[in-house]
C-alpha cells in the first residue's frame, strides 16, 4: 500500500510540472475566453491604477510639506503609511508576475518549453520578500502611532530613533526568512481546480512546495486570494483620500494631527 501511495504521489507531482508536456507546449491562449484568471487580470488595472495615483499624490504631499515650514505633519507616521502602501503595491505586482498573469495561460506554451532553472525562481522569491514587507510595514506604522499616543511630548525624538532601527531591520528580515529558497529551482506548474487546464504559476522545487500544502485545496485558496489582497491594498489609501481634509476641495492651513491614520491634526478651512 505504501508503495502504491508513493507511486501515486510521484505521478501527481509529474502532472503538476508542465515542462516538456506536449499538451502544454501546444496550448493556445485566447483572451476572448472569459475565465476568471483573465477577468482578474483585465479588471485589476481599473482600480489599481487610480489607487497608485492616489499614493503618488500622497508621496508628493509628503515631499512638499517637508519643504514648507507653514505645514506641520507627523512625518514618521506619514512615511510609515506611505511605505506600507508601496509594499502592498509591490506585493500585488509580484502576485501578477507569479500567479495572475501565468494563470491566464499567456505564458503556458513558453513555460512548457523552459526547463526548470534558477531564473524561474526569482519571481517567486521576490513575491515572498514583498509579502513579508507588506506585513512588517504595518507594524512600523502602528508602532509609530503608539509612540505618538503614549509619548506626546518627545514622540518625535523617539520615532526618529525607532525608524533608524526598524527600517533597516524590515529590509533585512525578509532576506533572512527566504534564504532557504536560494538553492531551490523554479518550476512552472499547473494550478489545481477551480483553475482551468493551462493555468499555471511559478513555484519552487515541487518537493518543497508539495510538502507545505494540500494540492486539493490550494487552487481554491489561490482563486480568492487576489480579492483579499486587492481589497486590503485599495481600501486604506482610498478611505484616507476620501475622508481626510488634506485632500478636500478647499485650501487649508494644517497643524499636527492625532487622528487615527493621519498626520494632520486640525484644519482651518479657507474657501477658494
Amino acid at each position: 500500500k505504501n508503495k502504491k501511495k508513493k507511486k501515486k504521489k510521484s505521478l501527481e507531482d509529474a502532472r503538476m510540472d508542465i515542462f516538456n508536456s506536449s499538451e502544454y507546449i501546444s496550448y493556445d491562449f485566447q483572451w476572448t475566453s472569459l475565465t476568471f484568471p483573465n477577468i482578474t487580470v483585465l479588471v485589476g488595472p481599473f482600480y489599481l491604477l487610480p489607487t497608485f495615483y492616489i499614493v503618488g499624490k500622497m508621496a508628493k504631499i509628503f515631499y512638499e510639506t517637508g519643504r514648507m515650514s507653514s505645514i506641520s505633519i507627523q512625518k514618521h507616521l506619514f512615511l510609515a503609511f506611505l511605505l506600507m502602501q508601496i509594499a502592498n503595491f509591490s506585493y500585488i505586482l509580484t502576485d501578477f508576475l507569479v500567479l495572475r498573469i501565468p494563470a491566464t495561460g499567456i505564458l503556458t506554451s513558453i513555460c512548457a518549453q523552459t526547463e526548470p532553472n534558477q531564473l524561474l525562481k526569482i519571481p517567486y522569491l521576490v513575491a515572498f520578500i514583498s509579502s513579508y514587507l507588506s506585513m512588517l510595514f504595518p507594524v512600523i506604522f502602528c508602532a509609530n502611532r503608539a509612540i505618538i499616543v503614549f509619548f506626546p511630548k518627545n514622540h518625535d525624538e523617539i520615532c526618529t530613533r525607532f525608524m533608524k532601527i526598524s527600517l533597516p531591520a524590515t529590509v533585512i528580515l525578509p532576506c533572512c526568512f527566504t534564504f532557504f529558497m536560494v538553492p531551490a529551482v523554479g518550476h512552472c506548474t499547473q494550478l489545481t481546480a477551480p483553475y482551468p487546464t493551462g493555468a499555471v504559476m511559478f513555484t519552487l522545487d515541487l518537493k518543497v512546495v508539495l510538502s507545505l500544502r494540500n494540492p486539493s485545496l490550494i487552487g481554491y485558496i489561490l482563486s480568492i486570494r487576489p480579492i483579499a489582497i486587492d481589497t486590503a491594498t485599495v481600501f486604506e489609501p482610498w478611505a484616507f483620500y476620501l475622508t481626510h481634509p488634506m485632500f478636500g476641495k478647499y485650501k487649508r492651513k494644517t497643524t499636527v494631527s492625532s487622528s487615527p491614520i493621519a498626520m494632520v491634526v486640525s484644519s482651518s478651512i479657507i474657501s477658494r
